[in-house]
């Protein structure tokens, strides 16, 4: 071989080795930052600096993005239109749609443009920290139209969305909307992460379906997850996921649903489930629930036709228009399989006269559909009808493969109807060990088909039914609450109650009651929501005196341990991931969860001289890269207006607290002494319970 033809192989050979590296590096090597300023920007600049800012929507739009880029909003500014970024990340590189600057969210104004933000046939994008208003008939909307396909890995975080306009011809419409339209699309790993959404004229707040398939269907989506989220002030439904295995809904807030007058779309409930498996709906609270034309539904949790291992569990419902919690089925054989609703309170429910009849606990089944074991134990209903009705009213027929019951249930109630059993098949659901009272005059009232019963005994005799069950005096405590926020100690069990120990113990009961109190492995359990008697140590405080603290706050200025302690009769501290309140960690963390339960405990015990205050960048190994901006910035995005937000940059005062896991939370006396220490996320009603118990140490001034 020519010593020619060598180096032209050799040249050859260069070529392909480089070739190679370029296919084959990684795809964040190539990627980029683009920035937007639709105040100050200019769409001929290059967009990759905060100074070379494009100015539009459309720039955007014109852009294919590739795995690992960003595309960052200027704070404070506001941009008019439709952003439809093109182009999918990876699983090792997302797209990144967010914020840079300094203050408000940046707003997307998209007046009558179908959606604010749309993405078709994408995956991998994570969208955080942006405001939008507008948009007919959505705000944010998710969607695909290629059949057969996985949309994987969408993100909302901290988002807010409004003011959607336009009349509802379908449920998938609304202010945030995730609808794949293709037979056989689904979706796959989705998560809403503290998404405010309120105000729309169109369906939902928030809507997940799954999957484009119609149910029965080997297609579904999967690991679908809302939590921490405020949904308010919608036509429709609060918030849905349907079609998917593996779903969530919890820690979030759902009202004022239901306000369209539009009759032929549907009937709308709070938070609910439709062809689920799987799923979980928890620690939430629905309330001002409506339905349009008075029709159905107006109720607050639901687990509704072809729902599989469904579980309902530790939520709050009250002053809704209907029901508490239901159980549908319909549409063929067995089409709601293992529902448990468990540990739940409804207070007030059952507003609308109209609508009073479904009762706070509501079993139905209509055109050949059934119901197969369905566990609805330990939940708490102060049932006080607009129109006297029956608290618990099954319409159903059951499939007799599996048991169904209604067991260690306290039903405290204004009007005389307890119970109404209407069976719609031979199999009927057990009733046992459950506590009635009624508070009016005259007596209370059990019914079986058309025949009632006015006396437990003669029910129990009659029906076999409710053979361990009492007519007493629950004792609870304040049991007619029904306000906003979650209780407290309301609906707790008062000494002497006769519901303490008496309640079955079932199989797989769960950790912990309503309140956060643990269920003790052996032994007892007692009937309704709190589990009274359970030693509940795990929240008791050091008794050491706490040490002092002088830190910057994310909005200017430092604030000390000992000032506040000088005008304030208890502080409420907890140390915090600060890098998952400003967006940083692509999942969510405890201390999100966290941060939506500070805030309400400053809005209920800010005015009775408790100060909350959260400190972040502990010190921790995943909080160390937090900036001073991305603090102040966290402090905007999450409203902690009334919440101080600290900074503890060197880790010192995490040291001085013994901090280990984020969030450690401490509840510190007025004479400084740690009163409560909670290592992990603290449940609001254990919390809340906490400073109530600590009233003692309150007073002293």
């Amino acid at each position: 071989m020519t010593e020619s033809r060598r180096g032209v192989r050799a040249l050859i050979l260069l070529i392909s080795i480089f070739l190679v590296l370029a296919y084959t590096a990684p795809t964040r090597a190539f990627s980029a930052s683009y920035y937007l300023n639709c105040r100050k920007g200019n769409d001929s600049n290059s967009g990759t600096s905060a100074g070379n800012a494009w100015k539009s929507l459309s720039r955007v739009n014109r852009m294919v993005f590739r795995p690992g880029d960003s595309i960052l909003l200027a704070r404070g500014s506001v941009c008019y239109g439709e952003l439809r970024p093109r182009g999918s990340g990876t699983a090792g590189a997302v797209i990144t749609l967010s914020a840079y600057g300094t203050g408000r969210l940046p707003l997307i104004r998209a007046g009558k443009h179908p959606a604010a933000i749309e993405l078709k046939n994408q995956s991998y994008w994570l969208i955080s920290h942006v405001e939008t208003t507008g948009g007919d008939p959505y705000g944010i909307w998710i969607t695909g139209d290629q059949p057969n396909t996985v949309m994987r890995h969408i993100d909302l975080s901290q988002v807010v969305v409004r003011d959607v306009t336009g009349t509802p011809t379908k449920k998938d419409s609304g202010l945030i909307v995730f609808h794949p339209q293709a037979k056989g699309e689904r979706f796959e790993d989705i998560l809403v992460n503290g998404a405010t959404a309120h105000n729309t004229t169109q369906w939902a707040g928030i809507y997940i379906d799954g999957s484009g398939s119609l149910p029965p269907s080997q297609y579904m989506g999967r690991d679908i997850t809302v939590r921490n989220s405020t949904v308010h002030n919608v036509g429709g439904d609060g918030i849905v996921i349907h079609r998917t295995r593996n779903a969530m809904i919890e820690n979030s807030v759902a009202y004022q649903i239901g306000l369209t007058r539009v009759t032929k779309v549907g009937t709308p409930s709070a938070i609910w489930n439709w062809d689920c498996d799987d799923c979980t709906v928890q620690y939430n609270e629905a309330y001002d629930t409506h339905t349009p034309g008075n029709l159905h539904d107006g109720g607050a949790y639901d687990s509704d036709n072809f729902n599989r291992d469904n579980t309902i569990q530790y939520n709050y419902a009250h002053d809704t228009d209907g029901y508490c919690v239901a159980v549908f089925g319909a549409g063929g054989k067995d089409t709601n399989i293992n529902t448990v609703i468990r540990y739940n309170v409804c207070a007030n429910d059952a507003r609308l006269p109209s609508l009073a009849y479904q009762g706070d606990f509501f079993l139905s089944t209509w055109k050949g559909g059934s119901i197969r074991h369905v566990l609805i134990y330990n939940n708490t209903s102060y049932w006080n009808p607009a129109k006297p009705a029956y608290a618990l009213f099954t319409k159903s027929a059951f499939d007799p493969a599996e048991p169904d019951s209604f067991f260690n249930n306290i039903i405290y109630s204004s009007v005389p109807g307890m119970e109404y059993d209407k069976p719609e098949s031979p199999n009927v659901l057990k009733m046992d060990h459950n506590i009635f009272w009624y508070t009016g005059e005259g007596t209370p009232e059990w019914r079986k088909d058309d025949s009632r019963f006015v006396r437990l005994w003669e029910w129990q005799d009659a029906t076999s039914q409710d053979v361990n069950s009492q007519y007493a005096d629950p004792r609870l405590a304040d049991p007619t609450y029904h306000s906003v926020g979650r209780p407290v100690h309301q609906f707790t069990l008062l000494p002497r109650s006769p519901a303490v120990g008496q309640g079955m113990r079932l199989a797989n009961m769960g950790q912990h009651d309503f309140f956060g109190h643990p269920l003790p492995s052996t032994g007892p359990i007692d009937v309704g929501a709190d589990q009274a008697h359970a030693a509940d140590s795990a929240d008791l405080g050091t008794g050491d005196p706490s040490p002092q603290f002088n830190l910057p706050a994310a909005r200017g200025g430092k604030l000390s341990l000992h000032r506040l302690l000088s005008t304030h009769k208890a502080v409420l501290v907890s140390f915090v991931d600060a890098n998952s309140l400003a967006g940083v960690s692509l999942r969510p963390a405890p201390s999100e969860a966290q941060t939506v339960v500070l805030k309400s405990m400053s809005r209920q015990y800010g005015s009775k001289g408790v100060a909350v205050l959260m400190i972040g960048d502990s010190g921790a190994r995943s909080s160390r890269t937090i900036t001073p901006v991305q603090l102040l910035n966290a402090s905007y995005d999450w409203q902690l207006g009334r919440v101080p937000v600290l900074r503890d940059s060197a880790g010192r005062a995490a040291r001085q607290y013994s901090v280990v896991h984020l969030p450690t939370t401490f509840l510190i006396g007025r004479n400084g002494e740690i009163l409560r220490r909670w290592n992990g996320y603290v449940a609001p009603a254990t919390l809340s319970f906490a400073l109530q118990s600590a009233a003692g140490a309150f007073q002293r001034r």
